[in-house]
């Protein structure tokens, strides 16, 4: 028997203690290659969520169990209803799963990890940027009192239609949407970004027949997408145009997606975009112009002058040293690595400095000194609002620690940790759900000897990975 079915036995039976501590009714088993779990019907919604953080998993709502559905989540991890009675429903998995094989690791006193510490919530969808379109009438729209107004036109023969989506992890019987004479509707308060939906009419899931924005859910077919704006993209005049397009960083420069409408005597555009700085021009009728009520224009290093917008707070770079230079820019993966659109100024104290927003996350980034690429101390990466800390226990002979994963884009050879008392450690910015990683020391690859969390990767040597809610 090999090392890694030892361990996994003794991880499943951890399993199968925390489970029965949580709730008898509840079994995890394997099973011809499985991995099922049976849930009871009778049991609450809150020791559901006990039961799952037990073992590791996200958050189920138990009234989708119940009309046998499940989250997309879980189905794009490979999970499935694999068997549902009167008094319970199964979910099954197999070991070989759509993410690789999964197996487990013991830490470094030979025992499997508890995962009682570990809480997992549903995940909610990312998005960089998006824009709504509608067929005939707009069916999702933002109210004067900041809340957003979810609307059914048809259907208005059925008995019930509940709203389900994203924002309440796909609850059935949460939100129970109100009848008029004209349409169903309900009222939501609702955070910028993207945000995916269903209606429920008399039991049936439907996508929204009014939203020409879909993607597919892996399992009865789409969702319909919303995305709560955050900014506004606006030209002044221009009344003769017959057609004014807005183009940029934010979306790859295409050229004939993002169709502006006009309103008294300016051209709008509401959109979703995440916290950062980004280049955008208007195209009037085929040509291409920069934002007449915008100052703030840059040369994009190819002879383009751009238009440029920020949202968030700004982050400060700073290079000390260096006073005899004529100048400095800053490029990295904020700006795909353009080399004269940042460009530094001197302040008092005859150091180089820059201001530039930034969404959370972690950035790789050089100076360019006079033409020459420099390295900003040990690893030139810019972490904005950092919320998880990466710890390595033990290892203090060693003489470097790095840390690799797809975070950061598993840069080789890693990033540099710090030495501490007792652990090697790392702030960085991690976004809901799943990320992969592996320490480098003194040039190995691990995996991670504390985290039982493991799948195989495509060099079988096999990455570790964590949740976050």
């Amino acid at each position: 028997m090999s090392n890694y079915i030892k361990i996994g036995i003794i991880v499943f039976l951890t399993f199968l203690t925390n489970v029965g501590n949580a709730q008898n009714h509840d079994i995890l088993r394997m099973e011809d290659g499985k991995m099922i779990l049976r849930i009871s019907k009778n049991i609450s919604q809150q020791q559901l969520d006990t039961v799952l953080k037990h073992i590791n998993m996200m958050r189920i709502q138990m009234d989708s169990l119940r009309s046998n559905y499940l989250s997309q989540t879980y189905l794009a991890d490979g999970w499935q209803i694999s068997k549902q009675g009167k008094d319970f429903v199964e979910l099954s998995k197999n070991i070989q799963s759509a993410h690789g094989k999964y197996e487990f690791m013991q830490d470094e006193f030979g025992m499997a990890n508890d995962f009682s510490n570990s809480e997992i919530n549903t995940f909610y969808p990312q998005a960089d940027f998006g824009f709504n379109t509608f067929k005939n009438k707009k069916s999702v729209i933002k109210l004067s009192n900041g809340k957003t107004r979810f609307l059914l036109y048809q259907k208005l023969n059925a008995n019930k239609i509940n709203l389900s989506g994203s924002f309440n992890a796909w609850a059935i019987e949460e939100i129970a949407m109100i009848k008029t004479d004209t349409a169903w509707y309900f009222d939501l308060e609702l955070k910028p970004g993207k945000h995916l939906y269903k209606f429920i009419v008399d039991g049936d899931w439907t996508n929204d027949p009014e939203n020409k924005q879909k993607e597919s859910d892996t399992y009865r077919g789409y969702n319909s997408v919303y995305f709560e704006c955050n900014y506004v993209f606006k030209l002044n005049g221009f009344s003769n145009a017959k057609k004014v397009i807005v183009a940029g960083s934010f979306n790859n420069w295409e050229e004939r997606e993002l169709s502006m409408q006009k309103f008294n005597d300016a051209w709008q555009l509401p959109v979703y975009i995440k916290d950062g700085t980004y280049a955008y021009k208007f195209i009037v009728d085929r040509n291409w112009i920069t934002d007449p009520a915008n100052t703030d224009n840059r040369d994009d290093g190819f002879g383009n002058i751009n238009s440029f917008f920020s949202i968030g707070k700004p982050m400060y770079f700073m290079l000390k040293g260096f006073e005899n230079a004529r100048n400095v820019y800053l490029a990295g993966e904020f700006n795909d690595w353009r080399e004269t659109e940042i460009k530094l100024q001197k302040n008092s104290e005859q150091n180089w400095q820059c201001s530039y927003v930034l969404a959370p996350g972690n950035y790789q980034y050089k100076f360019i000194i006079d033409g020459n690429w420099y390295v900003d101390g040990a690893n030139s990466l810019k972490v904005v609002e950092p919320n998880y800390t990466f710890k390595l226990k033990g290892f203090q002979n060693a003489k470097e620690v790095r840390i690799s994963g797809s975070f950061i884009n598993w840069p080789d050879p890693g990033i540099l940790m710090t030495k501490s008392e007792s652990d090697w450690v790392i702030n960085v910015y991690l976004h809901e759900g799943k990320h992969l990683y592996k320490y480098i020391i003194d040039g190995q690859w691990i995996t991670d000897p504390t985290n039982p969390l493991f799948e195989q990767n495509e060099h079988n040597t096999g990455n570790s990975f964590i949740w976050v809610k």
